[in-house]
């Protein structure tokens, strides 16, 4: 799949056969193709494997179904990181938060990475600490600090007010 250049979402589900907080179906452009996760305990000791055993299964066909990419403009000018760390329900979804952020930063978002998931010691019990990289640039001028400002405050406000997540601090 990371072959293909295809962006993958996973997305908590649960199987009969598969352990139920350890599995995900996998997306890509909305179509389901498939499925990962770890072997149900239960299922494990009934067939006497006491080690963990993974699986998944992926449609390739949808994965080699591709457009050629094509180059897109390079900038001469620098690109510029901001991280930020955020606390959110443990049901908020990556996949939706990201796209949040997409549509918070606009054109000036290369790219949003998460780094980071974190739940335990100094985060409320339900909740998840998410550390993200935004990376921003522009192709016409280099960015100000007043650029980047404004679009990390357009971000946090927008992760606030459609998930209910905050600053980490």
């Amino acid at each position: 799949a990371a072959a293909s250049g295809a962006p993958l979402e996973f997305r908590a589900a649960t199987h009969p056969f598969a352990h139920p907080a350890r599995s995900a179906d996998v997306w890509r452009d909305g179509r389901r193709i498939g499925w990962i996760g770890q072997l149900h305990p239960r299922l494990a000791a009934a067939m006497e494997i006491d080690v963990d055993v993974l699986a998944f299964e992926l449609d390739l066909e949808p994965l080699a179904a591709r457009a050629l990419p094509r180059a897109g403009e390079l900038s001469r000018f620098p690109a510029v990181r901001r991280d930020l760390a955020v606390v959110a329900a443990e049901q908020v979804e990556w996949e939706a938060m990201s796209a949040t952020i997409r549509q918070a930063a606009g054109t000036l978002l290369r790219e949003v990475v998460l780094f980071d998931r974190y739940v335990g010691q100094g985060v409320e019990p339900g909740f998840k600490s998410l550390a993200m990289g935004l990376i921003l640039q522009d192709t016409s001028r280099t960015l100000t600090d007043r650029d980047v400002d404004a679009v990390v405050a357009s971000v946090v406000a927008a992760v606030e007010r459609e998930h209910g997540a905050r600053i980490r601090g």
